[in-house]
């Protein structure tokens, strides 16, 4: 997948005459990017990080200020409260001050509609007064946003500096998907005025990128080398990365979308195309096992989280990093090379059909087998059939009432509660539950419920797509505060072991 999206990036740029004659090497150097011309160094400089964010903050294509012209009054505006690199928390009231300074001694224009300027002017100067605007106003959220980012600079473990918000990005992944750090990352502040998924995600990623400048090495081998540290598990899920990811993993098919309309698929509403994103069922040549991690907890944001594990499912197959296959597919649906002056001459739906034409035979041959939802039982995995001992003698210690006692037919007996049946057996053993609903949790010892079952660990099962598993049963022991236990499934047997973290929906977090 990773040569065939790069041969078809290299063969659209080579039908640019303005990049005739220019090596794999060269053309691919423009990928990876070289930052912002205004903050070169935002893994380092404190100024850059802000600047960085201030700018991203306008990525999302809303109106408002010129993204740089505002990335600019910031860092001026910031500097003042930055010594020696760090920088100190700062009220919305004094940052708004030096930004209306800034703006009376440099002239600048936040926007190119000269109307506009000085409705922009004017709500700084009315913060700098320490009056409250209108809420929802799209200058006063930019600037309150900022200041919540300096509050979460100044945390003990940041100290004000970009060089300590840069670190943990740089410890060594070892190619585990989904990769949760930069969900983990994203959290911190996605509660911020103007960040969401798509555009933290970005600024996560810009502001990192940096330190993987051209150093001598192959862009290659610098793909590589992102894919072995966090930093290059970062995907912005834009409108492009969506399109495109959707006809890959065989989604489209499942939903019924013609590969003529990938280019122009809710092209002005990202909102509605994450929502078909989640609705479509991948290929099977994404994998066997195919749950979502990232997306749990985001019910808003599923697409765009089932998305980034798609890339990161990809890149992993690749041996390459996350942000590679992001910034090709990036490459491939804006056209934009490097700068927003610099684009590709082929047009964006000849690019889509190039892309559709390339990914089509990875999959095409086995279309039917991608949108087939049943799921083969071997015979060798089918679990023993269940017999009935003679009823219990009334007074039994699981109730005075006259039950039959379900038992295996080599004798042994399943731990479940004496009035539950093992449900729907699939072939799977030694699954692991990544899922439970309507559970009920008696006495802080004892849970019965419908689990949802992960794969086999001893290998997938043959089966297209995600596998469903339920089981009505129960199991002894306490459970753990924001965990739930690690369920091991064998014909006949339920047994518990400790140490599995995972999500706990409300009805047995109770």
């Amino acid at each position: 997948m990773w040569q065939t999206l790069v041969n078809l990036v290299l063969s659209i740029l080579h039908d640019d005459p303005r990049y005739e004659g220019q090596t794999e090497e060269s053309l691919l150097d423009w990928v990876i990017g070289h930052g912002y011309p205004g903050a070169p160094s935002p893994h380092q400089s404190t100024r850059d990080l802000i600047y960085v964010y201030a700018a991203n903050l306008l990525n999302s294509g809303a109106r408002g200020p010129n993204a740089q012209a505002f990335a600019q009054m910031i860092a001026a505006g910031t500097r003042h409260f930055i010594h020696q690199n760090a920088v100190r928390p700062m009220e919305l009231r004094a940052l708004a001050r030096h930004c209306a300074a800034y703006l009376d001694e440099t002239g600048e224009q936040l926007v190119g509609r000269t109307d506009r300027n000085p409705v922009y002017r004017r709500e700084i100067q009315q913060l700098a007064d320490g009056a409250v605007l209108q809420r929802g106003l799209m200058l006063p959220r930019l600037m309150q946003s900022v200041v919540q980012f300096v509050r979460l600079l100044n945390e003990p473990h940041y100290g004000g500096q970009a060089a300590n918000f840069h670190s943990p990005f740089m410890h060594r992944h070892d190619a585990v998907v989904p990769n949760p750090f930069p969900q983990n990352k994203l959290r911190e502040i996605i509660d911020f005025p103007q960040v969401g998924v798509a555009v933290g995600m970005n600024f996560l990623k810009d502001s990192q990128l940096s330190a993987f400048a051209p150093d001598g090495r192959s862009v290659r081998q610098r793909f590589e080398d992102l894919g072995n540290c966090h930093v290059g598990w970062f995907v912005k899920p834009d409108m492009h990365v969506l399109r495109l990811m959707l006809y890959a993993t065989g989604r489209a098919a499942n939903l019924g979308i013609g590969s003529d309309a990938i280019s122009t698929l809710d092209a002005k509403q990202l909102e509605q195309l994450q929502l078909r994103y989640a609705e479509g069922r991948p290929g099977a040549h994404m994998g066997s096992n195919y749950e979502y991690q990232l997306h749990r907890g985001w019910p808003d944001e599923g697409g765009l989280w089932r998305c980034i594990e798609d890339v990161q499912r990809l890149a992993q197959a690749s041996g390459i990093a996350p942000v590679g296959i992001d910034r090709l597919l990036y490459l491939i649906g804006s056209g934009n090379f490097q700068s927003q002056e610099a684009r590709l001459t082929v047009s964006q739906s000849e690019r889509y059909r190039r892309f559709v034409d390339a990914i089509d035979p990875l999959f095409g041959a086995r279309r039917d087998a991608f949108t087939s939802r049943t799921v083969p039982t071997p015979a060798s995995c089918v679990a023993p059939p269940i017999v009935n001992e003679p009823l219990r003698p009334q007074g039994a210690d699981s109730g005075d009432s006259m039950t039959p006692y379900p038992q295996w037919a080599d004798g042994k007996t399943p731990k479940t509660h004496p009035q539950a049946r093992p449900q729907a057996w699939r072939p799977v053993q030694n699954a692991t539950v990544i899922h439970v609903k309507g559970a009920t949790y008696r006495g802080s010892r004892e849970i019965t419920g419908t689990f949802q079952l992960a794969d086999s660990e001893q290998g997938p099962v043959a089966h297209a797509g995600k596998l469903r598993v339920e089981v009505l049963c129960s199991w002894f022991g306490v459970k753990p505060p924001t965990t739930f236990p690690k369920l091991v499934v064998q014909p006949g047997d339920f047994r518990v072991e400790s140490g599995f973290s995972g999500d706990v929906v409300d009805d047995i977090a109770k």
